[in-house]
């Protein structure tokens, strides 16, 4: 019965794939081995004290979760007929998005005291 319905749901999904894959870009990492180091020790200090990023993009207040939606809909197929609403509630990805700020956050600082 499980596989009955993941082959349903593939069978479904096939409709919508019709593009080759897009060739990534080269990955280059910024830092060397130790700025590395001392790069994922910051952003561990930034989780540990709870640091809300402050930029124009991440305001550092706390993030009210009743302001983003739960779902998006989001029109799929090659004519863009069809609609699929996409689940996910803030407390699935608002983790991860605060994470991110932070990395992001602690790069910027050692970006540009590194290239001034």
């Amino acid at each position: 019965e499980l596989y009955d319905l993941e082959a349903q749901i593939t069978a479904d999904m096939q409709a919508n794939l019709h593009d080759e894959p897009v060739p990534v870009p080269d990955y280059s990492n910024p830092f060397s081995v130790p700025k590395e180091v001392i790069f994922r020790e910051a952003v561990g200090e930034a989780q540990q004290v709870g640091l809300l990023p402050d930029s124009p993009i991440f305001p550092a207040t706390p993030w009210d979760l009743y302001v983003y939606d739960t779902h998006e809909d989001i029109n799929v197929g090659f004519q863009k007929t069809k609609t699929l609403s996409i689940h996910l509630p803030p407390d699935v990805w608002m983790a991860w998005a605060l994470t991110w700020a932070q990395g992001l956050t602690v790069m910027e600082h050692m970006l540009l005291a590194m290239f001034p």
